[in-house]
């Protein structure tokens, strides 16, 4: 059986989809990241004073900058892994709660 056009491009698009594509995106889109990291620690390396509830401290620039970016995506994701429990659980009670459908199969006597 001969394949047609539509089959040749579904085909190509299979191999190049792959996991180990996928697995070399996810590096090279992590190296690039890493690569960005370093330069921007690199050129923040001055001491900034930190003053929080009582607490002083001096940390480099970069330092500081990195660590309340991590904390605010940790809160975001605290706050997204609520909401994603609070709709789950949502739409768990709404399946317990519907009534059966009767089965079309079933004879009713």
């Amino acid at each position: 059986m001969r394949k047609g056009p539509a089959n040749v491009e579904t085909d190509r698009r299979d191999r190049l989809h792959t996991r180990t594509s996928a697995a070399w995106t996810g590096v090279v889109a992590g190296l690039v990241v890493a690569v960005i990291l370093l330069v921007f620690v690199v050129q923040n390396t001055q001491r900034a004073r930190i003053d929080f509830f009582g607490a002083h401290t001096s940390l480099p620039l970069s330092v500081a900058l990195l660590v309340a970016a991590v904390a605010g995506g940790l809160l975001v994701l605290i706050a997204g892994l609520a909401r994603t429990a609070q709709l789950h659980r949502t739409a768990s009670r709404r399946a317990h709660a519907l009534p059966d459908t009767p089965d079309s199969t079933a004879r009713q006597d």
